[in-house]
């Protein structure tokens, strides 16, 4: 549902997963980050990570813990990887309130009328 427009949808995945990532601590973000990077694999995650792969395993079940989502299980971590997005794009100060995002000036076009990208215009 968030996906598709849902605001209430996002506002949950947003409070109810991405916050409670936030407030649990960084390393939680940085080894879903790292897990979803290496498509899935503990041990990619954890070279990537410099951890052992049981660092790694101990960790995504602290996010099933914090979350209710797990990442070993494809429907969970199609959620858990909404909910980074969602939460990465609008994001939520330490008081839980969302931080306004930025938006492109009416006057700047995304593209020209020969395929351009909009980087000659800023």
């Amino acid at each position: 549902r968030a996906l598709a427009g849902d605001a209430e949808a996002r506002r949950r995945l947003r409070h109810d997963v991405y916050a409670t990532l936030v407030r649990a601590g960084g390393e939680l973000l940085e080894t879903l980050d790292a897990f979803f990077a290496a498509a899935g694999t503990l041990e990619s995650a954890a070279r990537a990570l410099f951890v052992h792969p049981n660092t790694v395993r101990y960790r995504l079940k602290r996010i099933a813990e914090v979350t209710g989502f797990s990442p070993l299980a494809p429907r969970d971590a199609f959620a858990l990887q909404v909910a980074l997005t969602v939460g990465r794009l609008d994001p939520i100060v330490p008081g839980g309130t969302p931080v306004p995002t930025q938006t492109m000036s009416p006057g700047v076009r995304k593209t020209s009328q020969t395929g351009d990208d909009h980087r000659r215009s800023l």
